[in-house]
Order: structure tokens, then C-alpha cells, then sequence
């Protein structure tokens, strides 16, 4: 019998190349303006390699891209927000720190010590330590979901996937904008930018800003207290640049802030063991959004860069040298039990900061044309952690855990990628990219009692890794309209250190990544359609597991081991389709069969072997439907927008304990306002999650209490208006 998986490989591409013959025979429109055709599907860019831009038509890579007037129109504000229309994607955070997973590939631990699987980049700069990704977008052009390993461009830790934000360039014409949102839960969101030429059309500049602020959804019921809600948003940020054009090339200049100031990231205690045991004594609290915590919660971070980046054109050659500066803090307390009992809590200060810097090279003609590039990182880490662990001994007695680690990493790389056409509708695609990294670690901690030390522990460690990582495509052009391509990808993510533990070092990570995949354009720009099948070969990943006390060390923990293997094999499709002038359908599907291989996990002798487990945040299904309706009326454009996304359960851990897991859940959005004639301004009503769905995208499991579980928004509405002037 044929595997499925193969004949999957062969069927979609082939049903996919069909339907776009059968389109590219049919009798097309000439260009029209999107304002006349008000849904006409976008004609996106992506960055194929970190100098130039593509038509996403024309790229052999798997990726969904988000143009700013879709992130408008689809009410999508941050990060988070794109995992409901983007298939394979799904993003969970721990305390504001953001965890990628596409494809399932992804890691839960990105503190000290490790580094993310999937990689978020801002305008090309890596973002080793992205504290701030929950924040708003601000003055974004666009953001590229590129799915599957990219090993040769944007390398680094990019085993998953990347994130690449792309903000908006100062415009040679004055452009003034203002957003203003608001919201049940006294949500106000502000935006607003500014651009425009400073001294003719040679130097440019813009200011964007956001802000954030509502009283949180989440209600605490703590007797005595008049606490503020929780889950709030109390967040500002601005970006300023400078831009100067010059005969042969260009200069920009962009520093960015961005600051929080709230008491979110709240579990909702489950009152049971991971085995399903009910844990007695405690407060049973039915409704989902409120808790009873006598600890004051407070999270209070900063990320701040500044970037400048100098292009220089010579010939048909193209020389882009980027340089950035990024820094960002962390000033947390929170309850880690999320109960009236006052069984552990935590208080820890992170500061990082990052120098990277990266040299382009790009030349050729139209058969051969290549990048070549240098990348340099060093990064600086420090945590400073207390644990306060009254409920694990009598009153009046007190223990406490208090660690202090600091790591440093430098990593190198060298790269090269070609694009060769070997004849009028086939070309060649291979990079290769060298990676070493170097990383150190010192940490000190102690555990308290009453007072007095007990259990002093130095951790000095220090190694380094390096990998080969190759990239090979072939793309084959069908018609004008349609083409399809075979990929093989390798991605590397270096070791790293448990950083309040003294446990070993754990390896690198590697995956070698074989996908086929299919795109088409067809009818005159209104339908889109793209497709891929895919099967990941993933050695020694990277693991999270939450660990009981030991008599070695003597309080729960988080420990990062390297499972043996795991075999990942999916399908994505989605199409954008204009069926009739004033409407658009989107749909998007991804099925994922994602299993551990050999891998035992847990504290000996205590281990459980999960091989056949499905692994961490990894859904078998998920699927997006959206629709778009406008239609000109006299008093300007009316348009209504509805989008449903639903998943299949995903699990927390590789133990696939249906009490640490969410089950399979949808949600619904809709949008309704009306444009301006002049389009000088706009109004619209918006609702996310109308049918108040509950559902959780991470957890806790280190306590006396049990398990907990990240509460997400409930139903949210409410209005925005624009201004443009």
C-alpha cells in the first residue's frame, strides 16, 4: 500500500496545478485599482532574502503574509493575533514571554540559558529575548509568516520557522493617521503616525506611537482586597526614523520603545494533579475569568533598539550593511500557585541586551543571482530570581529560593544562496550557511530556611556548537499562473543551560525539513490558492518538563532535556477568492501529524517513555474561514468582515495528560463599519470571540496546588475609528 503521506505528497500538487489550468484558461480582466475592485486579492511581497523583495507568487517557500490594511481590517493587533489565520501557526506565552510553534516545532522555555526554535525578526534584526512581542504592532508595512526551516537566510534558531515584521519606510509625501479603538473592559487603544520629506525628497522622516491601556478581564475575589482587575493592558510605544536617499543608495535610522506596566499573564487553577486528583482545601471558583490570589501581581518590561541600516548600489550589485542595538528588562512578581493559598510565588528581574550586525552582498542577471552575507550576535542575559515557598513547610517558618545566573553567547555565521535558471520556466535555488556559537553560563542560588542557606550550588559551564545548514529548491513555472516546487531545508538551534537547576547542558537541536508545494493566480488576480505537503526528520528537540522536588534540590522545577526524535508530516492549503465584486472568501487548513519517537521523560526512576506521544501545541487540524463584503453606498463604503477559526486539541506536554491540554474550540469575529468617500475617515464595530468561548494556551505545574492554566480573553467588542489628514 502506498503510504499516505507520499500519496498526499503527489495528489495535492497535481489537484493544485489542475485547478489553476483550468483558471488560466478562463477569459481574464485587465488591471483594475483595488478601490475599484474592492477585493481584489493583494499582490504581496515577501523578503525571499534579507536585500530583496519577491512576489510571494513567485517564491518556493510556504508563508502567509499579512499586508497593513488586512491587519486593520481583520483586527489583528499583535503577534498572538495571527495564529487565527495563519495555518500551522500557534503562539502561547509564559509571563509575557512569547512561544512560537509552527508546524510544531516550537520550545515553552525561553528564559536564560535557551534560545526560541521559531524566530521572530523586526525589520531583519533577530530578536533573541522578544519580551515585548504581545505588545501592538506599530507602524507595520507587513509581517511575513515564513513556515519551515530557514536555514540559510535568516538561520538562526529559525528550526520552526520565522516571524518577520516589516515596518513602514518615511513616505516622500506627508502622511498623518490616527487610530482610535475602544472596548468592553474599558479597553482604549490609540495609534497614530506621522511621515513625511524633512528637506526635499533626500531625507525623509516619520513618528509612529501606540498605546494600550484597559482594566483587565480577569477578577480577584481575594476577601479584604480592592485590587484592580487583572489581565489589564497598560502599555506605550513609539518608533522615530530617518530615512536619506541618496544617487547610489540609501541610510535609515529607527530607534523604537516600547514599555508595559500591568498585572497580566493570570493562570486559572484547576484545584487537581496532572493525574486528575481533586487537591482539598482550596476556594472552588466557577467562573472562569476570576481568581482568589493574596499576592499582588506586577509585570513591567522594556525592549528598546536602535537599528541603522545602509544600502549601497554599485553596478548590478547591491551591498546592505545593518547594524542594531537592542536592550529590553523585566520587573516581575506574580503568584505561581494562582490561589488563596500562599504556597509558592515569585519575584525576578531580567535584563538582556544584543549587538547584532549583518553584511549583504547580492548580484546577478536574469539567469543567475545570488546573496552572499556575514551575521554576527552577542548577546548578554541576566536573571535574578527569588521563590518564595511558604506552603512547603509549617508556619511561622519561611523558605525561600533565590538564584542569581548571567550567560553570555556569541554567534558567527556565513552564508550564500543562488537562483539559477536553468531555462524559461525552471530554476534552481541552493544556500548554504555555516553557524558556530559560543555560549557561557554562571549561576549561584541557595535555598533559605528561616533565614540560613542550606543548599549553596555554583553552575559555571561554558561550550560551543556549530552546523551546516543547506537549502535546495526547484521551482517549476506551469503558465504565467501557476507554479510548483520541491524544497529540502536543514535547521540548527544550538544548546544551552537549565538556568536554576544545575542540571547538564542540553545539545543542539537539528530537522531536516522535505516539502512540495504548489501556488496559482489565476482569473485576473481573483482567486489566490497555495498549498504544501511536508515531513520533518527532528532530532535531539529541545524539552520542557515540569519536575517534582528532589532530595538533590528540593523544590519543583523546569528542566530542558533533548528528546531522542520526532517525525512531523502536514498539509497546509489556503485560497483567497473574489467570487463576486464586492465579496471575498479566505479559507485556510492544516493538518499535522506530529509524534515523539524514542523518548523518555520525567525525574529517574520515575520515567515514562512518550514514543507515539502528540507533541507540544500541535493540533491535528486547524482551519480559518473569513468573509469580506463592501459595497459602495452614497455615503461611502460599507463594509462587513466575519472570520471563524477553530483547532483540535493540543497538549501541554509530551505526556499528553488530557488534564494539561486544551480541547478542540473555535472562534468567531465580526466586523462591520463604513469608509468615507473621501477616506479621510472611518467607523467600525468589531466583536472577537462573540460566543464567549473559554480556552487556555499554556500552563503551569510546579506547586502543592496543582495545575493551572493561561486564561485567554473572553468576548471583546467594541468600536474603532481612522483619521487620515
Amino acid at each position: 500500500m502506498v503510504n499516505p503521506f507520499f500519496r498526499t505528497m503527489f495528489v495535492l500538487p497535481v489537484c493544485l496545478l489542475c485547478v489553476s489550468v483550468c483558471f488560466g484558461f478562463q477569459e481574464t480582466e485587465a488591471d483594475q485599482d483595488e478601490d475599484d475592485v474592492p477585493h481584489l486579492v493583494e499582490s504581496m511581497k515577501v523578503t525571499a532574502n534579507k536585500a530583496t523583495e519577491s512576489d510571494l507568487a513567485d517564491v518556493p517557500v510556504s508563508a502567509t503574509v499579512y499586508s497593513s490594511r488586512r491587519l486593520e481590517r481583520e483586527n489583528l493587533a499583535e503577534v498572538k493575533d495571527l495564529q487565527a489565520a495563519t495555518p500551522g501557526l500557534n503562539i502561547a506565552e509564559n509571563e509575557k514571554l512569547i512561544q512560537i510553534f509552527i508546524r510544531g516545532v516550537g520550545t515553552q522555555n525561553v528564559l536564560i540559558g535557551s534560545d526560541p526554535s521559531t524566530a521572530l525578526h523586526m525589520d531583519g534584526v533577530y530578536l533573541a529575548r522578544p519580551l515585548a512581542a504581545f505588545a501592538d504592532f506599530l507602524d507595520v508595512e507587513r509581517v511575513e509568516v515564513l513556515r519551515g526551516p530557514q536555514g540559510t537566510i535568516f538561520g538562526r534558531n529559525s528550526v520552526g520557522g520565522t516571524i518577520n515584521i516589516v515596518s513602514k519606510k518615511p513616505s516622500q509625501t506627508v502622511e498623518r493617521s490616527v487610530r482610535v479603538g475602544y472596548g468592553n473592559y474599558d479597553h482604549l487603544r490609540v495609534k497614530g503616525r506621522f511621515s513625511g520629506p524633512l528637506v526635499d525628497t533626500r531625507l525623509m522622516g516619520s513618528f509612529s506611537f501606540n498605546l494600550s491601556d484597559s482594566e483587565g478581564y480577569v477578577e480577584n475575589l481575594t476577601p479584604g482586597r480592592d485590587a484592580p482587575n487583572l489581565n489589564n493592558e497598560d502599555s506605550f510605544g513609539f518608533r522615530g526614523s530617518l530615512y536619506y536617499v541618496m544617487d547610489n543608495g540609501e541610510l535609515q535610522l529607527t530607534f523604537d520603545r516600547i514599555t508595559e506596566d500591568d498585572r497580566s499573564a493570570q493562570h486559572k487553577p484547576l484545584l487537581v494533579a496532572p493525574n486528575g486528583t481533586a487537591i482539598p482545601g482550596l476556594r472552588v471558583i466557577d467562573d472562569p475569568f476570576a481568581v482568589d490570589i493574596p499576592v499582588d501581581p506586577r509585570q513591567e518590561h522594556l525592549s528598546q533598539g536602535l537599528t541603522l541600516r545602509g544600502e549601497s548600489r554599485f553596478g548590478n550589485m547591491k551591498l546592505v550593511a545593518m547594524s542594531a542595538y537592542r536592550e529590553t528588562e523585566a520587573d516581575v512578581a506574580m503568584d505561581s500557585d494562582f490561589t488563596e493559598f500562599d504556597d509558592i510565588s515569585e519575584d525576578y528581574d531580567i535584563v538582556q541586551s544584543q549587538w547584532s550586525k549583518e553584511l549583504n552582498l547580492t548580484g546577478g542577471n536574469a539567469r543567475f543571482d545570488w546573496v552572499a552575507g556575514l551575521f554576527y550576535l552577542h548577546e548578554e542575559d541576566s536573571l535574578d530570581l527569588i521563590n518564595y515557598l511558604p506552603g512547603f513547610v509549617p508556619a511561622p517558618s519561611t523558605f525561600d529560593a533565590v538564584y542569581n545566573t548571567e550567560s553570555e553567547t556569541d554567534a558567527y555565521a556565513v552564508f550564500f544562496q543562488g537562483n539559477y535558471a536553468v531555462n524559461e520556466k525552471t530554476k534552481l535555488s541552493a544556500g548554504l550557511r555555516y553557524s558556530y556559537e559560543k555560549k557561557s553560563f554562571f549561576g549561584t542560588g541557595d535555598l533559605f530556611f528561616d533565614g540560613v542557606g542550606i543548599a549553596p550550588y555554583l553552575q559555571d559551564q561554558s561550550d560551543d556548537w556549530d552546523a551546516v545548514t543547506p537549502t535546495i529548491s526547484l521551482a517549476y513555472q506551469l503558465n504565467d499562473d501557476a507554479m510548483m516546487y520541491g524544497k529540502i531545508a536543514r535547521g540548527f538551534k544550538s544548546g544551552g543551560y537549565n538556568p536554576i537547576n544545575n542540571k547538564e547542558a542540553f545539545d543542539p537541536e537539528f530537522l531536516w525539513a522535505y516539502e512540495v508545494g504548489a501556488k496559482a493566480t489565476s482569473a485576473g488576480g481573483r482567486v489566490q490558492l497555495s498549498g504544501a505537503v511536508f515531513q520533518y526528520d527532528y532530532k535531539d528537540l529541545q524539552q520542557q518538563a515540569f519536575v517534582e522536588a528532589t532530595p538533590e534540590f528540593p523544590e519543583p522545577s523546569v528542566v530542558i532535556t533533548n528528546a531522542a526524535e520526532a517525525d512531523i508530516t502536514g498539509l497546509e492549503f489556503e485560497v483567497s477568492a473574489l467570487v463576486i465584486d464586492e465579496m471575498r472568501l479566505d479559507f485556510g487548513l492544516s493538518l499535522l501529524n506530529a509524534e515523539y519517537g524514542d523518548y523518555e521523560t520525567g525525574v529517574p526512576p520515575d520515567t515514562v517513555n512518550v514514543s507515539g506521544n502528540q507533541m507540544v501545541l500541535a493540533p491535528d487540524w486547524s482551519y480559518h474561514i473569513g468573509l469580506d463584503y463592501r459595497r459602495q453606498l452614497s455615503a461611502g463604503m460599507f463594509e462587513f468582515g466575519a472570520r471563524y477559526s477553530a483547532q483540535d486539541r493540543v497538549f501541554f506536554t509530551a505526556f499528553n495528560n488530557e488534564i494539561i491540554s486544551q480541547d478542540e474550540y473555535g472562534l468567531l469575529g465580526v466586523d462591520v463599519g463604513l469608509v468615507a468617500r473621501s477616506k479621510k475617515w472611518q467607523v467600525h464595530l468589531f466583536g472577537e470571540n462573540l460566543t464567549d468561548e473559554v480556552y487556555y494556551s499554556s500552563y503551569f505545574d510546579f506547586s502543592n496546588t496543582g495545575v493551572s492554566l493561561f486564561i485567554n480573553p473572553p468576548r471583546m467588542y467594541g468600536v474603532r475609528m481612522g483619521f487620515d489628514f
